[in-house]
């Protein structure tokens, strides 16, 4: 199943209970929001592997590393709840496209194919983990806050290009499977499915890396 969504959607939406399965879709989502709290855990890894140091907090010498794990752990559950709240506003932007080109089909049809969608993004997500990794394994360990500074800004500026590059996958990705689900849920031809697919996956993109 997995590999006929990520592969073939259009076989997929075609006759398949699963894509029919509004709970199911939801499920995926929440797959999704698990791997992405464990991959900003992994990311969290790899970062206090550089961090060696102390700071004076509240008249006691406190590691780095406890600091930052501290402000970590305090995003988790934002993290976590994001991604469902990005399922919603993603397919609100996603229906009024269909809808604009006089798509058939319920709000909960759309919910089904971005919530469906949302699977590669598993995949895509610890490319990006992995070209953190490979930005900071020669940076050396870091002392000071200011050096802690200075090793996020060259974490940001290394994995912009290909983090720019792995966004873009993820998005072209996600429209190819959307293409088929509002070919199938939302009865309309395969070349304008294409098309509010590809405006909004442009749109999408577009918000995703400024």
């Amino acid at each position: 199943m997995l590999q006929t969504l990520l592969f073939d959607p259009d076989a997929f939406f075609a006759d398949n209970p699963w894509a029919d399965d509004f709970v199911a879709a939801a499920g995926a989502v929440a797959a999704v929001a698990v791997v992405t709290v464990l991959n900003l855990l992994l990311i969290g890894v790899i970062l206090t592997q550089k961090i060696d140091g102390t700071v004076t907090q509240n008249g006691r010498q406190v590691s780095m590393d406890s600091i930052f794990w501290d402000v970590l752990f305090g995003q988790l559950f934002t993290v976590f709840f994001a991604v469902f709240l990005g399922w919603v506003l993603l397919t609100v932007l996603l229906h009024i496209g269909i809808k604009l080109a006089n798509g058939e089909g319920t709000f909960r049809d759309s919910l089904r194919i971005t919530g469906w969608a949302m699977v590669p993004t598993i995949f895509t997500a610890f490319l990006g983990t992995l070209s953190v990794y490979l930005t900071l394994r020669g940076q050396p360990v870091t002392s000071s806050t200011s050096q802690l500074t200075a090793l996020v800004a060259r974490m940001e500026g290394g994995t912009g290009v290909l983090g720019i590059f792995v966004a873009l996958i993820g998005t072209v990705w996600q429209g190819y499977i959307w293409t088929f689900g509002i070919k199938h849920f939302h009865s309309l031809k395969l070349d304008t499915a294409m098309g509010v697919a590809g405006i909004v996956a442009l749109i999408f993109f577009l918000f995703s890396v400024i």
